[in-house]
């Protein structure tokens, strides 16, 4: 199961608070991907889907995209500058 820290909750609060979405709720997906492996992006949405995996730290719930949560077992969610995924498995990279 992905996990967070508690300032990767704490971030996640003032990016609701600012995205000018009120009730807004944050969502961790799928984004692309490249020869390393998927990528994953984080915004703040209207509402989560219904399948979504909900992720609660000090209040704060991160709603994880079902694909994604699969792909990121073990995970932390962490924020030092931005956001991290601490933990990430890549099978290895191209070139």
């Amino acid at each position: 199961m992905v996990t967070m820290t508690p300032s990767a909750a704490e971030q996640l609060k003032t990016f609701v608070q600012t995205s000018g979405i009120a009730g807004g709720t944050v969502r961790l997906f799928l984004a692309g991907g490249g020869c390393c492996g998927p990528g994953f992006a984080i915004d703040v949405l209207p509402m989560a889907e219904p399948e979504d995996v909900p992720v609660a730290q000090d209040g704060t719930t991160l709603y994880v995209q079902k694909e994604a949560a699969d792909l990121l077992e073990n995970v932390v969610i962490d924020f030092d500058n931005n956001f991290i995924l601490r933990g990430l498995q890549s099978s290895g990279c191209c070139g």
